[in-house]
């Protein structure tokens, strides 16, 4: 706009100049008009310019608390491919990768924007900081060492169990702000006493049979089976007591297994890739042990005032739908037969 404004002023002075400088007759109307005209045309530029800048959509800026949430989601992301590295990535991660994570995470955590929507407050980073439950990091590094991710005892465990506390930290902390991003008719809301009751039923009206899963993690919990490879379990986590997490197990047959433990090394790493590269294309959240006998598909539906029955049948669609996308892959890497 301000180009306009300072063409139409210099094009004005010109035209005025123009106008009472002596010029010989045959070329003074000439040159006076076309001043003017030029002038003109500065000033419709300018008039124009400034009625499209004030009738123009304004672009929409996200808020920065968004934006320091999803920054903070995205260190999630990076922390849970770093755990994935000592599951089926031959260069594991190193201290000081783990590190140089943790401490851009703690940075972002630290956001002022953060602590003044009171998303993060002093204790919650106190918190992040402190070690994960001992025996759960045990229990944990335990099913590692014995799916071979890495030797009992040596400086790839004791990354591991680093960075595997911190990351079970930062996703206690974004399960808290996601409660508190929950819109004000939310806020108050409380799963309803009878969703257990529910859940059954809608799991009984879907033709699906049922077993009950006793799970002290958990307030209920269901197992599905869709015969012949689709086990699904469905949980109210207490951690996450506003949400239901619906995780299928899918195994290799005894051929898929024999003919992945024929692979070396580089080709059982390149089966793990394709089959990492399927999920991402489809969207799929999945992780699997380093032998890639037993792939999860795992699901989150969010327990609200409006959750109905299709919705609830819809997740289950997803998963299975998932699940068949992955069997598929892994039938096309391994011929079952």
């Amino acid at each position: 706009m301000w180009k306009w404004i300072w063409g139409a002023i210099l094009s004005a002075a010109f035209a005025i100049a123009l106008t009472f400088t002596p010029l010989p007759e045959g070329w003074r109307i000439p040159v006076v008009i076309a001043a003017w005209s030029i002038c003109g045309i500065a000033a419709f530029g300018w008039i124009f310019s400034h009625w499209r800048e004030k009738h123009a959509p304004r672009r929409k800026q996200p808020q920065p608390v968004i934006v320091a949430i999803d920054e903070l989601k995205s260190f999630l992301y990076e922390g849970e491919i770093l755990v994935g590295r000592f599951q089926d990535d031959s260069t594991k991660p190193t201290f000081q990768e783990v590190e140089d994570w943790r401490t851009r995470m703690l940075e972002c955590a630290q956001q002022n924007v953060l602590a003044t929507d009171g998303l993060v407050t002093a204790k919650d980073y106190i918190r992040l900081k402190k070690k994960w439950d001992e025996g759960e990091v045990l229990t944990t590094t335990a099913n590692f060492v014995d799916h071979g991710c890495f030797a009992n005892g040596s400086t790839h465990m004791a990354v591991f169990q680093h960075l595997w506390g911190q990351v079970e930290r930062l996703k206690e902390v974004i399960a808290k702000i996601e409660d508190e991003e929950l819109p004000d008719n939310e806020l108050s809301f409380r799963p309803p006493s009878d969703i257990e009751q529910k859940v059954s039923q809608w799991i009984d009206a879907f033709g699906l049979s049922r077993k009950i899963l006793v799970n002290e993690k958990a307030y209920f919990g269901f197992q599905v089976s869709l015969p012949p490879r689709i086990i699904i379990s469905i949980l109210r986590p207490k951690k996450r007591p506003s949400y239901l997490t619906l995780n299928s197990r899918i195994r290799m047959n005894d051929k898929q297994r024999a003919f992945f433990d024929k692979k070396n090394k580089a080709e059982q790493m390149s089966l793990h890739r394709k089959l990492r590269l399927e999920c991402s294309r489809s969207k799929i959240v999945s992780h699997w042990d380093p032998k890639l006998e037993v792939v999860c598909v795992h699901k989150e539906l969010q327990i609200t005032s409006d959750l109905t029955e299709a919705r609830f049948r819809d997740t289950i669609r997803e998963v299975i739908f998932s699940d068949n996308i992955v069997m598929d892959t892994m039938d096309t890497l391994m011929p079952p037969s």
